[in-house]
């Protein structure tokens, strides 16, 4: 109850217009490195959720996010496996060179 009087104390601005929307089609950028991840595209050109590929790829909807997001600093073998199985890819399909 106390914690919660104080949260009502702060005044706290918070913009919810300013959400930036994503391209669907457009390829994320891997932490600032010249390499791209196409995964958002290839799961919508697929059809599925995020959940949905989280659930077939045995990982979480949070880190798919990371990796769909380009918010990842590595992407495990096993993983990058997994996520080609699913969607029916190649390497070479989910990730490549920003030139």
């Amino acid at each position: 109850m106390v914690i919660r009087s104080a949260m009502n104390n702060l005044n706290v601005n918070v913009d919810k217009t300013k959400k930036t929307k994503v391209d669907p089609n457009e390829p994320s950028v891997i932490n600032g490195t010249k390499m791209i991840i196409r995964l958002r595209k290839l799961r919508n050109d697929r059809d599925l959720s995020q959940h949905q590929l989280a659930v077939l790829c045995d990982m979480t909807v949070p880190n798919l996010q990371k990796y769909e997001y380009g918010k990842m600093k590595s992407i495990p073998f096993v993983t990058l496996e997994r996520l080609c199985n699913v969607l029916n890819c190649k390497p070479g399909d989910l990730i490549d060179m920003n030139s």
